[in-house]
Parts: structure tokens; C-alpha cells; sequence
């Protein structure tokens, strides 16, 4: 095995600097995804033995079961009398050279389970994968222990407590610990701060060494499946393949489910997206399966989620479409609160460059509105809806329907009531259709509109300065509707109204003299 230490480093500064699944394992062979899908995989006595072949992409189900079949001969071949009538020590010595002059021929620190059938190459995991099998072929009791750099078995733990290091042939293969080994490797526990000697005093040494040695975690024989494809990861880690090193590490993760396996498998996630253009469907994949296994306000928080969406802008200006196919993928985000942030940014783009394209309402409402219904309170995204709205009728002619439509939108949205810009525009629409309806002498129609009028100026005549010109032409309209029907106080009454605010207004001063004159 590697030594992992600082790669372990690297992940967790890489996880927390800033922070879906992918859609497949990508298996490398048929039978790898045999292994992969068979209900019993992880069932050590069903599928162990042909499931430490999966990661070798030439494997065949038939010539797998050869290779079990050859194995299980060999074990049956072995001397069983002999093993059950000897003391512990003896049996471990016979299997381990039987082992070594049977199997394995050359040690390698990188090889799988597979070479041991193909060349006789090995290493300390697929050696101990091969020796436990063995091992429980003859009810022995053994650990398989795990450290930073190495694996290796204890055979008869808590009795004989016998090394089994499988990558050294020969009497040093194996061994038990004397006392003065033991006391040896519990004063370098003390030495390096591991344990303290007040511990050691109370339970003394053998219980010491035991405890630490013993009593904490060891591997399932079914993990070692898992690891082969953790160091797989390791080497296309260091050699900078992320993508190949998350696949062997999600593969692990079913066998070997570690926290280093996922610190592993997220960081390669995140690098992948340093080396990436975020132009291409599996950068969104990525993103949403690194978004997916890590936990919001936690490992990243909302300012860091930007780093994908100005990302995505940035490398599609001008592909539009690739950006809807990234809200479509941020949709299927676990989190909602993380898919709201991600597509409010990228909805708000799209929104944005339709306006300024000139594209049609329609066209710039669908996604400025999916904004506003995922923050109701955005001001920018509630000014580019009131503008996109202005921009469809400030050139045209306003009519009863324009105005009945323009009209819905102001109840389906209240907010625009609040802006100036629409504000200005209905107060000239009123106007406009104020003007209108009094010259075609409907003056039932025209007062609706006048009222509307009327309203928007008193609620916002200390926000707004009014456009002279256009109130004293409304005014005057109305004043000179009733000037020609006769009604001459309530002319005067409209015309004065109309004076406070366009006192200069030449047309309405002007029949407000011929009012006045005819009331003389």
C-alpha cells in the first residue's frame, strides 16, 4: 500500500476551501459489473474469491471460477492432519511456505489479486486476501490489521498472536511477539504520546499491548476487495487522473467504506473541476455529485456556490442552451435551498441577456420570473421584470386591451407598484386614454381612467415630478368636454383642478379664461 498522509492532507484543505452522483461506475468489464450488481457481492463465503477479480478488466466469470477451482485443490491437497495436530505456530509455518511455493513468486508494491494467477506476482493486500481465504478454509482464527502503508494478519489473535507478513518469505514471515517484544513496542507507544504510563500501570503490559493492538478495529476479509480498488485510486490520484481515481474510489467505497475512501473521492471531484472549462455535461455532473456528498452550511456555504454559476456564465455567454441544461441538472440537487442558489443565478443571466437582446416578453418573463418565484424579494430581479414589461408597450399605441393586460400583470405582481419607471408609465397611459375617450365624447369610460389617474398621482406625487405638459393636456381635455356640453361649473372645477399642476399650461389657462368669461 501507499502512504497516504499527505494526500489525506490535501483532501481535507481541497474539501473545505470551497466548496447527483455520477450516472455510472463506468465499469471496466462485463464481469466487474457482475460482481458489482450480484445481491450476495458482499457475502465473504458466496462471492469473495471471485470478487477479488473484478478489478482486472480482462476477467471472465468462467476463467475466474477456474482459478477458485485450481485454488480450492491445493487447499484440499494440503496435509489436514497435519495442521489439526499441530500447535498454532507449526500450523501458520506450514501454510505460509505452502502458500509462498504454490502462489506467490514476486512481491510488487503496485499488483492486484489477479497477477498472483497470471505470474505469481504480489502484494501485502492480495497476499492477504489469498491467505484468508486459505485460513478459513481450516476454521484458523485471524485479524487483518490495516496501517497507513501496510496489511498484514494476526493469526490466533489474543492467544498465539501471530504476525502474519505475507510479502516476507521465509521463517521471518511470520512470528509471535516475545515479552520483550511486547514491552518494546508498549514503551514506543508511551515514547511517541500513543498511550500514557499510567495506563500502562494500571493494566499492565501484555493488557496494554493487546488493547492497542487488538481491541481496535480490523478489516473484513470482503475489504480487501475495496482496498485493491482504494489503491487503484491512489495511483491514478498521484498521477493527477481524477476522474479514473474518483471512479476506482466510488468502486471502493462498497466494499471499503471508509472516511478516506470519501475525503478521496470529493476531492477528486473538486479537482477535476480546477482542470475544468465547465462547458461540457459531465462538468455538471460533477458539480451536482460533489454538491450531493457534502453537507450545506457545513463543508461549503452559500458564497462558495457562486464559484460554479459565475463559472458557467462566464464560459457560455453565448450558449444559452447549455446553461438550461445546467438548471435542469442543479434541479435534481438533494439540497433545495443549494438548487435555489445555483439556478437563481444562472435564471437571473439568462433573464438579463434576453433583455438586453431585445427578445420578446414572453421570452425574457420565463426565466425572470422562475428568479422571482425563488426570491420574491430581489429588487434587481423585480426592476427587470417592470422594464421587460415597459419595454413590450412603451412604443405602442396604449388601447383598452393593452392597458387591461398591462393591468393583470400589476396584480400578479405587486411589486410594480413600487417602481418609478412603471409608475411614469401609467400615469402616461392614463392620461393618454383619459385624453382619448373624453375627444370621443365617452366621458363614462374616460372617468374610469381619469380615477386611475387621479390615484397614482396623489399616492405618489412626492416620489414623482409630473410631466407639465402631459396633465394640462388631460385636464384640458376634460375641461374642454364639459366647456362644449355647457357644463360650465364643473369645467371650471376640472380646469382649476388641472392648474395646480400644470399652472403654465397654455391650452388649459387659455379655456379656462372662456369659462370664466361665460360664468361673468
Amino acid at each position: 500500500m501507499k502512504n497516504n498522509t499527505l494526500i489525506l492532507t490535501l483532501i481535507l484543505f481541497t474539501t473545505s476551501s470551497f466548496t447527483q452522483r455520477l450516472d455510472s461506475l463506468k465499469y471496466i468489464s462485463t464481469f466487474e459489473k457482475y460482481v458489482f450488481n450480484k445481491k450476495d457481492s458482499l457475502n465473504y463465503k458466496d462471492s469473495y474469491f471471485e470478487s477479488l477479480f473484478s478489478i482486472d478488466s480482462t476477467a471472465k466469470l468462467k476463467s475466474v471460477l477456474l482459478q477458485k477451482d485450481f485454488t480450492d485443490k491445493f487447499i484440499s491437497n494440503l496435509d489436514r492432519d497435519k495442521i489439526n495436530k499441530s500447535k498454532n505456530k507449526k500450523k501458520i509455518k506450514y501454510l505460509f511456505n505452502k502458500i509462498h511455493d504454490n502462489f506467490l513468486i514476486k512481491y510488487e508494491n503496485i499488483v492486484n489479486f489477479n497477477k498472483i494467477f497470471d505470474d505469481g506476482r504480489y502484494n501485502c493486500v492480495s497476499a492477504s486476501a489469498l491467505f484468508a481465504y486459505v485460513f478459513d478454509s481450516f476454521n484458523i482464527p485471524y485479524q487483518i490489521k490495516e496501517t497507513p502503508t501496510h496489511i498484514y494478519l494476526i493469526a490466533f489473535p489474543n492467544e498465539s498472536n501471530i504476525y502474519v507478513e505475507t510479502t516476507i518469505p521465509g521463517n521471518k514471515g511470520f512470528y509471535s511477539p516475545s515479552e520483550n517484544d511486547i514491552k518494546k513496542s508498549v514503551d514506543e507507544l508511551i515514547n511517541n504520546k500513543i498511550i500514557t504510563q499510567i495506563e500502562v500501570n494500571k493494566t499492565g503490559y501484555k493488557e496494554a499491548y493487546l488493547n492497542f493492538f487488538y481491541e481496535k478495529d480490523f478489516l473484513k476479509p470482503s475489504e480487501l476487495i475495496g482496498v485493491q480498488y482504494y489503491n487503484e485510486g491512489i495511483n491514478y490520484f498521484q498521477n493527477e487522473n481524477y476522474e479514473k481515481a474518483f471512479y476506482n474510489f466510488s468502486k471502493a467505497e462498497k466494499f471499503y467504506n471508509t472516511k478516506k475512501v470519501k475525503y478521496l473521492k470529493l476531492s477528486c471531484l473538486s479537482l477535476m473541476l480546477t482542470k475544468s472549462n465547465f462547458n461540457e455535461t459531465k462538468d455538471l455532473i460533477t458539480i451536482t455529485t460533489l454538491l450531493n456528498n457534502l453537507k450545506y452550511n457545513k463543508d461549503f456555504v452559500k458564497k462558495d456556490l457562486g464559484y460554479y454559476s459565475s463559472n458557467l456564465i462566464l464560459a457560455n455567454e453565448n450558449n444559452e442552451e447549455f446553461l438550461i441544461l445546467a438548471t435542469k441538472y442543479f434541479e435534481k440537487i438533494e439540497n433545495i435551498e443549494v438548487a435555489k442558489v445555483l439556478n437563481k443565478d444562472l435564471f437571473k443571466y439568462i433573464a438579463e441577456t434576453r433583455y438586453n437582446l431585445d427578445k420578446n416578453l414572453d421570452d425574457i418573463l420565463k426565466y425572470a420570473l422562475k428568479v422571482y418565484h425563488l426570491e420574491k424579494n430581489n429588487e434587481h430581479i423585480q426592476n427587470l421584470i417592470s422594464k421587460s414589461i415597459l419595454k413590450k408597450y412603451f412604443y405602442t399605441t396604449p388601447n383598452k386591451k393593452t392597458v387591461q393586460k398591462i393591468e393583470e400583470y400589476e396584480i400578479k405582481y405587486p411589486f410594480l407598484n413600487k417602481s418609478i419607471f412603471y409608475t411614469k408609465y401609467m400615469i402616461r397611459v392614463y392620461s393618454y386614454m383619459t385624453s382619448q375617450y373624453y375627444y370621443k365624447k365617452e366621458p363614462q369610460v374616460g372617468s374610469l381612467y381619469f380615477d386611475k389617474l387621479t390615484e397614482l398621482i396623489n399616492n405618489n406625487k412626492k416620489e414623482i415630478e409630473l410631466d407639465q405638459e402631459l396633465i394640462g393636456n388631460t385636464y384640458w381635455s376634460i375641461g374642454a368636454y364639459y366647456y362644449g356640453k355647457s357644463k360650465l361649473e364643473k369645467a371650471k372645477k376640472i380646469l382649476e383642478e388641472g392648474k395646480k399642476y400644470a399652472p403654465e399650461h397654455h391650452k388649459l389657462n387659455k379655456i379656462l379664461s372662456y369659462v370664466n368669461d361665460d360664468l361673468k
